[in-house]
């Protein structure tokens, strides 16, 4: 076969190569680019779904109580400008008139509280501490008595209100219990039925019923009239007690059966058995015996930290065996550590409850899974009541408080789900423990489950998401996804591969990789500034000297990282040396590269030539546990200690700096290939697995390998290979062949191919040698083949782009901001704001709207900002404090508020509101969707949202004219009727009249985001220029952005028009390997059916 695809799987890219190892050659490359699976989008989306419902009830709430009000003889106040926490504190103790009652028992019910103060802790430390503050201050005080305290001491009630000390930051929020405003409400009704006949023990309980009222979460939306499949209320006419139960997924075999909490004694006990069962000890399986006793030892532990140590000892000690590496078969941890399952929530509970009431030792297995069940169930402690009321009515009260605080402490364990239910688990039980077989065995055995590689069975191709069930993160799956639609066209196109070589992201959120790219360099950046700095303070030397010298920067570097001491010898080393006789030190692999593989900073430290010699090629503890030429490997595990306390080196370097096992040992090798070579990451072992079940189900040769990055990244380096990832897509391609060709490293005569890819050693132990550095660097760095960077760079010239097209229609309308408008002479202005201008960067583009305005306009009635035009007073003073603390950088404002207490709005008795924002006018009001719907807005405002989506843009073109026209159609333009998406003919022929598409006009094609277009412009008609599709802009001049293909963005951006000077505009489809085909004869369309499935 002879050809090799690598694959650089990213979190919205995949980088394919395939190349020829026979003839030494790159036989094609390409990169498939598409959106992320940001499953913040989802989030968005349901908390916009449940701001919209919250909203909604507060409506209806606030409907009830002013019924109530109006039924009971107190009406709505006429344009009363009173302060209803004034009135509340005063309602607690004198007669309130009707007028103010109402405005304070309405007030009071747009508030009513959260149920339970633990629900909102887990928002922080700050909030939390703030929630504690509320709760303690409310056994002796009201609601409205803190808040008013609040409002006149610091200007401001809701949102966080921050409070600065000398030496600390107190943050107050504004949010009590419900019980709370109860208890308020309670005690200002009962003082003011002393006045009013109407208020009543009946009047007071509608009230506080209405105020409290809650739908409960296991409800779901809908009601009686209102029927919804979502909530309990359902379409065909059934109500359910609870949806929470429908939400928990089924099980993969009995699918009539619902999920086990993970945290059940069953699930618990089924993964631990299901390890073990995956063992061998001293090439033998556990007995049911052995099983049975390492069940007992780890439930009759009592210690917090199980660690796999443990876990080994009451294995070795069971089993009887010396030495754990006889123990093989286990499941490794990201650190490349033994992982298995060890009771971890039943232990907690087993300790949490003893000396309570309950006695959770008598409980047998069906009444701990049945706890676990109502753990697992019970989201708040209202809920947590009702099920423990129901499930075990013998709790008390203050058993159920006491539950709950375990409950608090344990969420994220008790948030979780098994894959399998109970019922079945308890099926496997018997056999799990009387023979050596895991829970896949037994499946297949007893027919249940079809092996692996009978599910391909009539698939010529590898079917596109049968990893999704082992695959969780949505961002992942889709990576993974397409990348089988990659591999499935390189097979139809080239036949079978002799390998498949694949690279993992490391992180799951595009944002986050590029946050976390650009924090790691900057902290390298600044290292470097930091080490080098220092160096010429110490001795000074200029810039010149280490032009070039990327050697000995980073023996400075180091030099800086170990506090100027050799880390071996403890010597201190000049920095002067280090400059003007660099030889008489020397950058040591901590654990050699032929073993560790590790060629990061993290495994080199800078120490004297003759330490280096004496250690050789050795660990640390192997060189000097016997102190030799004044070398203790105590002392050097002290200092690096040291500087792993005092944050100069990382927790692996300190790991590495303190490594005691002996490298000699076969399994101590394979360990260092597992963690810095094999990627063993969950997501990574699903696809090396599944891909190898597939080939071996086809009786294919291809061999399947998943590396790590920080390999692939060693070898770029070392080649040379320049990477810039704002410059193109081109690298993840070359990064495709980097990993390609990694399978053809340590090939030589009498080596066998890849033997660090296959696990070397299992062929010749020989091979096994420590060899040094130069050795290994000859070896493991050579070139696959000579002219491979002249090759490389010829097939990146050739790259192939795909871009995955979103076609979906149900997507965001607008961003979900609202602004308001103002009219100016006829037209309406978008009205923005600075939010907080004691804030540093704020401030900055205050002051230079404030400046720019006084500069430009005269007129303080045609001024921009708001302020100006009509609160001048307030303005002035604005202007006086930027003018007074001109000096007091960088931010006046906040240096008046140290001073004399925040800007307030101009009063006689300067009393007034706390200036904290800025508005002002921006840009005209262009195409939006307008929410105005009140008649309390006057006719020269509108509250609108902007930044309007666009779906598409539908192509026409005019035979007679030559002419285009571009139709733009945004998110807005189609509705949902009758289960499905229509742009109704009637809209459509009317923005089609309105750009002047007549019947002359022949429909060509339409465009999404990253449609491939090519445009032929009439002085050069031998030349087309491709480019990405954005959008059509708005105006009708028939403009549109374009973007680059091969990189993310022009600068400047790119607007061409469609215009007179274009001989020809075409539409390109790109396969997924890049290939390119033209587009003729698409049809209009105006319906669409969504697909709910993930786009794969």
């Amino acid at each position: 076969m002879g050809k090799v695809l690598g694959l650089d799987i990213g979190i919205a890219s995949v980088g394919w190569s395939l190349i020829d190892t026979d003839n030494n050659k790159i036989v094609d490359m390409g990169v498939r680019l598409f959106e992320s699976a940001d499953a913040s989008n989802n989030q968005e989306r349901r908390e916009a779904r449940s701001a919209r419902r919250t909203l909604r009830r507060k409506k209806y709430r606030l409907k009830n109580i002013e019924e109530l009000l109006f039924e009971n003889g107190f009406k709505p106040p006429n344009g009363s400008n009173l302060d209803p926490y004034k009135l509340r504190v005063k309602g607690l103790n004198e007669k309130l008139d009707s007028e103010e009652l109402y405005i304070a028992l309405f007030h009071l019910a747009k508030r009513r509280g959260i149920s339970y103060l633990d629900e909102a802790e887990d928002d922080g430390k700050n909030i939390s501490e703030s929630l504690k503050t509320n709760k303690e201050l409310s056994k002796e005080k009201y609601p409205c008595e803190i808040q008013l305290e609040r409002l006149e001491k610091y200007g401001k009630v809701r949102g966080l209100v921050e409070i600065e000390d000398d030496d600390s930051l107190e943050t107050l929020i504004n949010v009590f219990t419900t019980n709370a405003y109860k208890r308020e409400a309670v005690a200002i009704l009962e003082q003011q039925k002393k006045y009013y006949s109407q208020i009543d023990d009946k009047f007071i309980k509608e009230y506080t019923d209405i105020m409290t009222r809650k739908r409960e979460f296991y409800i779901g939306p809908g009601d009686e009239k209102n029927r919804t499949n979502y909530g309990v209320y359902k379409t065909d006419g059934t109500t359910i007690e609870s949806i929470f139960e429908e939400l928990i997924g089924k099980c993969s075999i009995y699918t009539d059966q619902r999920r086990a909490p993970a945290s059940s004694f069953t699930a618990q006990e089924f993964n631990l058995l299901n390890d073990l069962n995956n063992i061998t000890v001293g090439g033998r399986k556990l007995t049911e015996d052995e099983k049975i006793e390492i069940v007992d030892e780890i439930l009759g532990s009592k210690v917090k930290s199980f660690t796999y140590k443990r876990m080994m000892s009451i294995i070795k000690k069971t089993t009887e065996i010396e030495d754990e590496k006889d123990v093989k078969g286990f499941r490794i941890d990201k650190k490349g550590n033994p992982e298995f399952h060890n009771f971890e929530i039943e232990r907690k509970a087993k300790i949490f409850f003893e000396g309570t009431n309950i006695n959770y030792d008598e409980f047998d297995i069906e009444e701990k899974d049945k706890l676990a069940k109502v753990l697992s169930l019970s989201m708040d402690f209202k809920t947590l009541k009702k099920n423990c009321n129901k499930e075990f009515p013998e709790f008390r009260d203050e058993d159920i408080e006491m539950i709950f605080s375990f409950l608090q402490n344990n969420k994220a364990s008790y948030a979780k789900w098994h894959s399998f239910s109970l019922k079945l688990m308890r099926e496997m039980r018997e056999e799990l423990y009387s023979k050596p077989k895991n829970q896949m065995n037994y499946l297949i055995e007893k027919g249940i489950k079809k092996n692996v590689q009978d599910s391909f069975e009539g698939y010529k191709y590898i079917p596109i998401g049968f990893l999704d069930e082992e695959i969780y993160n949505p961002i992942v799956r889709r990576s993974i996804n397409q990348s089988i639609r990659i591999v499935n066209a390189i097979m139809k196109n080239h036949g079978d591969l002799e390998a498949i070589i694949i690279e993992m992201p490391r992180e799951t959120n595009e944002q986050e990789e590029k946050k976390k790219i650009s924090e790691l360099q900057k902290q390298n950046q600044k290292e470097k500034k930091e080490a080098v700095d220092r160096a010429r303070n110490e001795y000074g030397f200029t810039k010149r000297q280490l032009h070039g010298q990327k050697e000995l920067i980073t023996k400075i570097r180091l030099w800086y990282q170990q506090d100027g001491r050799c880390l071996y010898t403890g010597k201190v080393i000049s920095i002067e040396d280090l400059i003007n006789d660099p030889n008489i030190f020397e950058i040591d692999h901590i654990i050699p590269k032929s073993i560790s593989l590790d060629d990061s900073l993290n495994n080199r430290v800078l120490v004297y030539s003759y330490a280096n010699q004496a250690k050789g090629q050795r660990t640390p503890f192997n060189a000097f546990y016997v102190p030799s030429k004044g070398i203790n490997y105590e002392d050097i595990k002290l200092r690096a200690s040291k500087l792993l306390e005092n944050k100069k080196i990382s927790k692996t370097k300190y790991d590495l700096l303190s490594f005691e096992e002996d490298i000699n040992k076969y399994d101590v090798r394979q360990k260092f290939i597992s963690r810095n070579l094999n990627d063993t990451r969950y997501a990574s072992k699903a696809i090396l697995n599944g891909l190898q079940e597939f080939m071996k189900a086809k009786e294919k040769d291809t061999q399947i390998h998943v590396v790590r990055g920080k390999f692939t990244y060693q070898l770029r380096k070392r080649w040379g290979i320049e990477k810039d990832r704002d410059e193109s897509f081109e690298h993840h391609g070359v990064d495709a062949t980097i990993v390609a060709v990694s399978y053809m490293l340590g090939q030589s005569e009498d080596t066998v191919r890849n033997p660090f890819l296959q696990q070397l050693g299992r062929y010749d132990r020989k091979l096994w040698r420590v060899v040094s550095d130069k050795e290994y660097d000859k070896e493991v760095y050579r070139l696959p083949w000579q002219g491979f960077i002249a090759d490389l760079n010829k097939a990146t010239n050739k790259i192939k782009y795909s871009h995955k097209i979103d076609t979906k229609v149900n997507r965001t309308v607008a961003d979900a901001t609202i602004y308001s408008t103002r009219q100016i002479n006829g037209e309406d202005y978008i009205v923005k704001k600075y939010k907080n201008i004691y804030d540093n960067v704020v401030s900055k583009s205050v002051i230079k709207l404030i400046k720019k305005d006084l500069e430009k306009i005269e007129d303080a009635n045609e001024s921009e900002i708001l302020m100006r035009k009509h609160d001048p007073r307030t303005f002035e003073k604005l202007v006086k404090i930027i003018d007074e603390y001109s000096d007091e950088k960088p931010n006046p404002f906040e240096a008046y508020r140290r001073e004399h207490g925040y800007i307030r709005k101009y009063s006689k008795n300067d009393s007034g509101p706390i200036v904290r924002d800025i508005k002002y006018l921006s840009n005209r009001l262009g195409e939006h969707i307008e929410l105005t719907k009140t008649d309390d807005i006057s006719d020269n405002r509108k509250v609108v949202l902007l930044s309007l989506k666009p779906f598409r843009t539908d192509v026409y073109y005019n035979e007679e004219t030559g002419g285009y026209k571009n139709l733009g159609i945004k998110y807005n333009d189609i509705s949902f009727k009758e289960g499905k998406y229509t742009l109704e003919n009637k809209i459509y022929s009317e923005m089609k009249k309105k750009l002047g598409i007549d019947e002359k006009y022949k429909f060509l094609f339409s465009l999404h985001e990253n449609d491939i277009v090519g445009i032929t412009y009439k002085e050069k008609p031998e030349v087309e220029y491709r480019y990405r599709f954005l959008s059509s802009i708005s105006g009708g001049n028939n403009r549109i952005e374009v973007k680059p293909i091969e990189k993310n963005e022009f600068k400047p951006r790119n607007r061409p028009t469609i215009g007179k000077k274009v001989l020809k505009f075409n539409k390109y489809h790109t396969d997924i390997l890049g290939n390119t085909f033209n587009v003729a004869g698409e049809k209009l369309k105006l319906e669409f059916i969504v697909d709910n499935i993930n786009n794969l």
